[in-house]
Parts: C-alpha cells; structure tokens; sequence
C-alpha cells in the first residue's frame, strides 16, 4: 500500500529498487494516487526484480481507510473482490 500521485519520489524509488524476487516474488498494489504512479511503479519494480506485479491496481482515494478511518460498505465489497482476483491468480 503506498501514497503517490504523479512522479514519485526518490525515497518511493528506491524502496521499489529493494523488491527482489528474494524479498518479494509477488506484488498487488494498492495506491493512494493515480494510474501514472501506479505505472511508474509497476515499471520500476518490473525493470530492477523483474517479479510478478499484479495487473489490477486497487486505488484507494485519501489513503488507507482500513487504519483507524471508516469505509463504506461499497469500498469494503471492493477491497474484497480485488483480494479474491489476486489470490485466485497466484494459483
């Protein structure tokens, strides 16, 4: 789960650089932010680990509503179906 919209910072960056296929073999992203972060991102981590990353980004708007925040039955139906797609696509 990460916040980035745009161009993403050297620190976010440089965390990506560290997801090798020995610390991390498959990455689902859920993003605070837009589809052009979420792609630089996917492009980083592809280039540096070349590890699976999950197509389907799960974008959630003002941040994680999981911790301490609410969300709406809607959103709730959503997080879940992503995480059923995820799961069913690492078998």
């Amino acid at each position: 789960m990460l916040s980035a919209k745009g161009d993403i910072k050297d620190s976010l960056r440089l965390f990506c650089q560290e997801l090798t296929k020995a610390r991390a073999q498959n990455i689902a992203l859920i993003i605070d932010g837009d589809e052009k972060a979420a792609n630089n991102v996917k492009q980083i981590i592809a280039d540096v680990a070349q590890n699976t990353v999950y197509d389907e980004v799960l974008y959630i708007n003002g941040g994680p509503p999981i911790i301490g925040g609410s969300i709406k039955p809607e959103e709730r139906t959503a997080i879940f179906e992503w995480t059923d797609r995820v799961i069913t696509n690492l078998k």
